[in-house]
């Protein structure tokens, strides 16, 4: 079972009148971006004549249109999710494992704005060969669209009991911490850690966080606890 998304947007009416506006701009660039991939089938195919831009300009935008959806489906709650199993526990119990999963996702958000400042500034100086354009441009969408993120999380557990969202997220933090004590420093074999890893995703899942972050959480976990590969890992020659 899924959860149902909506296309409502809650909160302040500047916070409302802020993810409309993303909203507007999110079908706009998709506008562009099919007028943009047209113009080079075109170009190439009737007038055998292909522009040096159009490939550039779609794969800028087609960035943007991935953080930007990404944000959009948090403020609207679509990301795929499974919450067949959380559904079986009482109404209390679902706020704290929700609280918790939120927190989770939060942590791996902002490990993704940390990380994507720092892509930020190793490309501000790498420009593209069609534009011209500073590849940092293209990577500001990662910790842009990532802050909005964790800003749209931190609002959601604004309605949720203080004392439930403590609990999950002194839970989530005893979690990671006996984690790291086990497994961290860099000592257990990647076997072990790449088990822990799917182990991970599996539980993710089945307490309802969004496919797609339980994939990055699982991840970021990974990556933290091996201690052998930085979390920078994208650099443009």
């Amino acid at each position: 079972m899924t959860e149902t998304p909506t296309t409502e947007v809650t909160g302040s009416p500047t916070w409302r009148v802020l993810t409309q506006g993303f909203h507007c701009i999110l079908a706009t660039l998709t506008v562009v971006m099919v007028v943009v991939v047209f113009l080079q089938v075109l170009n190439r195919y009737l007038l055998n004549n292909p522009l040096s831009w159009t490939e550039e300009v779609a794969r800028i935008i087609f960035v943007w249109i991935t953080f930007l959806g990404a944000f959009v489906a948090v403020t609207t709650n679509s990301h795929i999710r499974v919450v067949a199993f959380v559904r079986r526990f009482s109404v209390p119990t679902q706020e704290v494992l929700t609280a918790a999963i939120t927190c989770l996702m939060i942590f791996y958000l902002y490990h993704l704005c940390v990380v994507g400042v720092s892509v930020v500034q190793e490309t501000r100086n790498t420009f593209s060969p069609a534009l011209d354009l500073p590849f940092a441009y293209v990577y500001a969408a990662i910790p842009i669209c990532g802050a909005l993120m964790l800003i749209s999380l931190l609002r959601r557990l604004r309605g949720v009991a203080f004392a439930r969202v403590a609990l999950g997220a002194v839970g989530t933090a005893v979690v990671l911490l006996v984690a790291y004590g086990l497994l961290g420093r860099g000592a257990s074999s990647t076997g072990t850690l790449v088990l822990f890893a799917v182990g991970c995703l599996a539980a993710f899942i089945l307490f309802g966080m969004p496919i797609a972050f339980a994939i990055g959480s699982a991840s970021l976990l990974f990556l933290i606890l091996y201690q052998r590969v930085t979390l920078l890992i994208i650099r443009i020659a």
